[in-house]
This record gives structure tokens, sequence and C-alpha cells, in this order.
């Protein structure tokens, strides 16, 4: 039968500079039980992560490991997290500075354990830790001059980032 999960989240992690990254998150994730056990289904969230809004839509399998009202699960997820930022200027000692900064998001993917308890008829609780990796592009042009020239240097940033992920939410079956 159909079941969707709606939960909030937080995605943990270090910054290169500034020391400890916590980045929440929306879902809500639609899907398919196949047997008392296995589930899998289709997601959407929207989320904060590397200073600029992101929208992962992804895959979700869920494995619950008991039949019973409460039972621990094992999960995985991949997908694509969308930029929800395009094109941004910024300005650096009163210059326009890196005109044409582009984040174009990137592929995302990870594994969870928790819990599922049916506190209802078809309501339920449910509860996870994990870990996510997520992989970002962003493009921008560096400008410099050099003996009288203006040059501009194509640029392409490739972030990989690991994060501890929790989250919490209500299952409706």
């Amino acid at each position: 039968g159909y079941y969707n999960i709606s939960s909030l989240g937080l995605a943990l992690g270090s910054r290169e500079y500034s020391g400890l990254s916590v980045s929440p998150g929306i879902y809500t994730l639609n899907g398919c039980k196949f047997n008392k056990h296995l589930m899998a289904g289709v997601g959407v969230g929207l989320e904060w992560l590397n200073e600029s809004g992101k929208m992962p839509i992804f895959l979700d399998a869920r494995y619950r490991i008991l039949q019973g009202n409460v039972s621990p699960f094992v999960g995985v997820m991949a997908g694509y997290n969308v930029s929800l930022q395009g094109k941004e200027n910024r300005q650096y000692y009163d210059i326009w500075y890196d005109p044409g900064r582009h984040d174009k998001g990137g592929v995302t993917a990870g594994i969870q354990f928790g819990f599922l308890a049916n506190v209802g008829e078809h309501i339920g609780l449910t509860g996870s830790a994990g870990y996510r990796y997520q992989h970002l592009t962003t493009s921008y042009n560096d400008y410099w001059w050099n003996n009288g020239e203006y040059n501009i240097l194509p640029v392409i940033e490739r972030t990989d980032m690991h994060r501890v992920t929790l989250s919490f939410g209500l299952l409706f079956e």
C-alpha cells in the first residue's frame, strides 16, 4: 500500500574554516509498501546546504527488520540536489567581483538506521541517524589584471561533503 513520510532533519559536518556546520531540511517521501518489510519511494525536500538553498530529489528504500508496531529499519537513498540559487553577483571592494557565480547542485547518496513506530491505525512516528554524501559543483569567472591587461579565467569548484544526518517525522499509511 501507499505511504508518506514527512520529516525534519539536520545534516552535521565540518566547514573548512569555521568548525561545525548544521544544515536544516524538510522532506516528504511518497512510496509503496511491497510487503511488511520492504518499502520504496520518491522524495523531495528543501534544505540549506553550503550557504544556499537546495532541493533534493531522491529515491529511497527502507527495510523494516521486525513486523510489529515498533521496528528498527535500515534505509538507503540516492538522488540529485538541485540548487535553488541562480547566478549571483558579489561586491568586493566597491567593484563588481565574480559576476556569474553559479551553484549547480550535484549528486547525493546516503544510508540511515532508525525506527518506525505505529501509534494509530494509519499514523506513526519515525526517527533515524545516518550518513550522507553530497557532491556540489559551482562555476564562476576569476578576474584579474596582468601587465595592464584584464584577464578572465573560468573556474569550476567541486566540493565533496560528508555529513551525519538526524531526522524525525510522521509516517502516514
